[in-house]
């Protein structure tokens, strides 16, 4: 069956809502003003055009036009300069384009590498939503066609940026029922996938869960033989080192890195990949002595991590390094005699420099934990001005309204702490620290003594709320 023009621009209203006029006449060749071939079935208000109440009950009874829509959507968008916005209207109308019309195999090898280019620049650019539609997308029109390397990089792109991996686990399963011939034939994808599937789920907070993936990661590489099983093997092992970690199993997440250090020796692989992984797997030893309690262990790696991760130009790993050393050297002092030097340049690289590292990228998870252990540093040092500035760039969370709200009974702009806070350990800090303040309101008696011993309370109470108070609510962050 044909479809009419006016069918037709009456169904590529209902696919894109609204449009705008000029678009709508250059895709379809059709008058200047769209009213003469639709009529009343559309409304047009500041150049833009979509379907009125009549037009949208009319559309509803056309059927089989959809396949030349999306051809029309997508050869239109095709022809423009390459753009994101053209990108993604390519990916999702090419998308449905070549389901409709039994992937055309030029065509649909057109649609699955934008979907892939997509994918990379979700994960890349730290967009967790482009890079699990489009890596999804990728996923299923590679599997449709047989490219099964472009579906298993799309579906590790997805995987690895979900917020939650367990969603995409019918497509994981779908992958992992491949056949041994065609997991051996793609190796490296396979793994690769197995790997990112390992650490989302970690990332996710299901570490049990990961070790399956891990493992078979694992298994199926055997004795790693090239730069590329090396680089894959080394990856998977520090991955189930964190698993072992989030578990709380630190001998054995200890022996994990130990493992793929002494293993890194032997790898084929070039100087400056084994310094990076070796890198990657010296910041998570030093995650790990932390959560044991070695915070003197902790901080000597993760100097070492940041030393060497801006030798290699590593941003990533010097923001992550120089958070975790200075949070381990804050927790390891009895005072705050040490903030000073803490917010100095540290091997030429300071905490701020780590908080514009996660602005630019919008990695607001590591942006938050940076934010809240530099206010804790100027609410040490008494930068209180400085400490809510910060503060009004987040959000208003348990913590960071907790600092706010003790910054101002520090400046004397209020006497007592709200105890209303989701955490119970938070609400006991409020509630020590209004306790503590009745003392603070003692009033001068004339008795010398007395009054000597109030002023060292009011002291010592001060200098808790400024330096150890903050430093518990660190260890809520």
């Amino acid at each position: 069956m044909t479809c009419s023009q006016r069918e037709i621009a009456l169904k590529l209203l209902e696919v894109v809502g609204v449009i705008d006029v000029n678009e709508l006449t250059s895709m379809l060749n059709i008058p200047e003003d769209p009213r003469l071939l639709l009529g009343d079935l559309i409304e047009v208000n500041n150049n833009e055009a979509k379907l009125s109440q009549k037009g949208r009950e009319v559309v509803s009874s056309i059927a089989n036009c959809e396949e030349v829509v999306f051809r029309i959507l997508y050869e239109y968008y095709r022809s423009r300069p390459r753009s994101l916005e053209r990108d993604v209207a390519l990916a999702e109308y090419g998308s449905k384009y070549v389901e409709l019309s039994d992937y055309p195999i030029e065509i649909t090898n057109e649609v699955l590498t934008t979907c892939l280019r997509l994918a990379r620049f979700g994960a890349e650019a730290n967009l967790p939503e482009l890079a699990r539609r489009y890596g999804v997308k990728a996923f299923l029109i590679g599997m449709r066609i047989g490219d099964y390397a472009a579906a298993l990089e799309g579906l590790g792109h997805a995987v690895r940026k979900s917020r939650n991996p367990l969603e995409l686990m019918p497509f994981i399963d779908q992958a992992i029922k491949l056949d041994k011939e065609t997991i051996n034939k793609h190796l490296v994808n396979y793994v690769g996938l197995m790997l990112s599937v390992g650490e989302g789920l970690i990332g996710s907070g299901f570490p049990k869960e990961a070790l399956r993936f891990i493992n078979h990661g694992l298994e199926l590489i055997g004795e790693p033989n090239s730069e590329l099983t090396c680089y894959l093997w080394t990856r998977l092992t520090t991955n189930l080192a964190s698993a072992y970690m989030e578990l709380m199993k630190y001998a054995e997440a200890i022996e994990m890195v130990n493992t793929a250090l002494g293993k890194l020796t032997n790898c084929r692989i070039d100087e400056r990949t084994r310094r990076q992984l070796v890198l990657e797997l010296r910041d998570r030893l030093g995650v790990i002595k932390y959560l044991s309690g070695d915070l003197s262990g902790a901080y000597s790696v993760f100097s070492d991590v940041l030393r060497e991760a801006l030798e290699l130009n590593e941003i990533p790993f010097a923001a992550s390094a120089m958070h975790n050393l200075v949070k381990a050297k804050v927790l390891m002092s009895s005072d705050c005699s040490n903030y000073p030097e803490l917010l100095r340049p540290i091997h030429g690289w300071t905490l701020r420099d780590s908080l514009n590292h996660y602005l630019t990228t919008n990695d607001q998870k590591n942006l938050r934990k940076v934010r809240i252990l530099l206010t804790v540093l100027l609410i040490g040092i008494g930068d209180y001005d400085e400490a809510v500035k910060l503060l009004g760039q987040g959000d208003n969370d348990d913590i960071e309204r907790f600092l706010r709200e003790l910054i101002t009974i520090l400046k004397g702009e209020a006497s007592t702490m709200t105890t209303e806070y989701r955490s119970p350990a938070l609400a006991d800090l409020a509630t020590y620290i209004n306790t503590a303040l009745r003392i603070t309101k003692w009033q001068s008696t004339g008795n010398k003594l007395w009054d000597q011993t109030a002023q060292a309370l009011k002291n010592e109470i001060t200098q808790i709320m400024k330096c150890q108070i903050p430093k518990l609510v660190l260890l809520q962050a």
